[in-house]
């Protein structure tokens, strides 16, 4: 999540937070303080998950002129249900779940998710659908990357750009979403060009050196 977008899902965070403006005691200072704390509830990843998901949610309540927010736990039935039809794993549906419980609640509204007809269609849906784990995807290996490197020409601004995103991705262990969020204000200038690098050799260190592969993110 670039800088801008974590500066707005943290004003939209504290948008839950409770009006203390009408408490002549308290400072700025105090305010501030309650605010970074009530921020830091959950972590930035989260929030970002959190606000992707609600967002998922309240694009398909407009486009079937229902209200988001309140959420009806009808609508939330049948949009648990259409999910689940369309391949989204339970355990999917759960994390969706969490989002939507959290806005409601830091909005002061109830939550729909606990309503006893969502309990139930959730429920069925586990048993529709079961909750089995699906089998974890095998990371690429150094070797792998050694391959797919070589079929790239560095002298190619698109091979080049793929080159860099694929380090960047296993140097940082990054997400799709997080690479795909990737900004140039995320970008900080260093003269030496490898401000993590090995002061003696040059080389990369971290991840990269460790696995023995020569070749820098950028």
């Amino acid at each position: 999540m670039s800088h801008a977008q974590e500066t707005n899902q943290s004003l939209s965070d504290q948008s839950g937070l409770a009006d203390l403006s009408g408490l002549s005691g308290l400072t700025e200072a105090d305010a501030q303080r309650v605010a970074a704390a009530f921020v830091a509830a959950r972590a930035p990843s989260t929030r970002a998950l959190y606000a992707r998901l609600w967002g998922v949610w309240e694009r398909w309540c407009t486009a079937r002129g229902l209200v988001s927010l309140p959420g009806d736990p009808g609508a939330l039935c049948a949009y648990l249900a259409e999910r689940a039809a369309g391949g989204t794993a339970v355990v999917s549906l759960d994390v969706c779940c969490s989002a939507i419980r959290h806005t409601h609640r830091i909005h002061g509204h109830p939550d729909p998710v606990a309503h006893e007809s969502v309990r139930q269609v959730r429920a069925g849906l586990r048993r529709t659908y079961g909750t089995a784990p699906r089998r974890q995807a095998r990371p690429l290996t150094v070797a792998e990357l050694h391959q797919i490197l070589a079929r790239l020409d560095p002298d190619r601004p698109g091979d080049a750009r793929d080159a860099a995103i694929i380090l960047l991705g296993y140097a940082g262990a990054l997400r799709r979403s997080e690479l795909a969020a990737l900004a140039l204000a995320d970008i900080e200038h260093h003269p030496t060009g490898n401000p993590a690098g090995n002061q003696t050799t040059g080389k990369p260190a971290g991840l990269l050196n460790r696995h023995g592969f020569d070749a820098a993110p950028v």
